[in-house]
């Protein structure tokens, strides 16, 4: 038998009236239609629901990944809603981690290369020979280094799951 527990502590991540609509050339779709959301800290919870549903367009709008059409978002008791665009982006890389659906790899690049782009993106000065190693043992941790070092190409055929763990 199933126990609920009440739930403890403030919500880290809080929406309040969130509406996601997107316009087409005949109409607009309304995905999320006034939604109220708390995920408190230590809180595993699964947002399911059937394709279409809203599910990724609501995490990209808990991310700051998509801004909602209406409604507001708190992090840690910080609106992000009202964030410009490169608040949001140090907020993502401070406390969000995705992975897509679809890969976003550069293709022409190496796997380590990918790793390394998006560590600089926005950082400070960090050497290139400083991120080389953790990004090597992280390679060997999930299981996708093989005999190159890392030097494999993404368009050198990767599968899904090794890509999605990259």
């Amino acid at each position: 038998m199933a126990h609920s527990h009440p739930p403890t502590g403030t919500a880290i991540i809080s929406a309040r009236g969130l509406t996601q609509s997107f316009r087409t050339a005949d109409r607009e779709q309304t995905v999320l239609n006034g939604l109220d959301v708390d995920i408190r800290r230590g809180d595993f919870t699964a947002i399911m629901g059937p394709s279409g549903a809203g599910k990724s367009t609501l995490l990209y709008a808990l991310a700051g990944l998509e801004r909602p059409t209406a409604g507001t978002i708190k992090f840690d008791g910080e609106t992000i809603t009202g964030m410009r665009d490169d608040a949001l982006a140090v907020f993502r890389r401070a406390h969000c981690g995705f992975v897509f659906q679809q890969h976003q790899l550069l293709e022409r690049m190496s796997l380590i290369d990918n790793v390394i782009v998006g560590r600089f993106l926005g950082t400070e000065a960090l050497g290139a020979m400083g991120i080389v190693s953790p990004v090597m043992f992280l390679f060997m941790a999930l299981g996708v280094l093989c005999a190159s070092g890392g030097a494999i190409l993404v368009s050198q055929a990767l599968g899904q799951g090794d890509t999605e763990r990259v």
